[in-house]
């Protein structure tokens, strides 16, 4: 069974600024997903500043195996807009997930599975202090104070 690896984002390209900082984020991720097995990538947050998917993919290749990506379904609209886009698309297996039932076009992807998931909570939720039963113990109060200043 191969392994997930979660990777952390300095600051996504298509975004200027971000509310937890990404030391914060990365931490969070290891209390996170490192219990549960997964492998958690700082070579973002390395970096110190956006990192195209394209990069992330070829640095990870040097050491893993990678077949697939995970991405939320809001980046469908946006998604042939991505640096190198259609190598991406070549080479990986899209996991493409949406919320609560939410339409998904996944045509546009050469190779794709589409995941609905039924939990309703966003990320912008949280930020806006709303559904904060959904956080990880782990993180909770931390992320709680964090949002609650913005």
């Amino acid at each position: 069974m191969g392994k997930v690896i979660v990777v952390p984002t300095w600051l996504n390209p298509f975004k200027s600024s971000f509310h937890a900082s990404p030391q914060k984020r990365l931490e969070w991720c290891r209390r996170v997903f490192e219990p549960e097995g997964a492998v958690v990538e700082p070579c973002e947050i390395e970096k110190r500043r956006a990192v195209y998917t394209i990069e992330t993919v070829r640095e990870l290749e040097k050491s893993y195996e990678i077949k697939g990506i995970v991405i939320g379904s809001d980046n469908l609209p946006s998604i042939k807009r991505w640096k190198e886009f259609e190598k991406l698309d070549d080479t990986l297996t899209w996991c493409v997930v949406s919320r609560n039932g939410g339409k998904m076009d996944l045509s546009i992807l050469k190779n794709a599975v589409g995941i609905h998931l039924d939990i309703p909570v966003s990320s912008s939720d949280i930020r806006e202090g709303k559904k904060w039963e959904y956080l990880p113990e782990s993180i909770a109060d931390e992320a709680m104070a964090i949002y609650n200043k913005i």
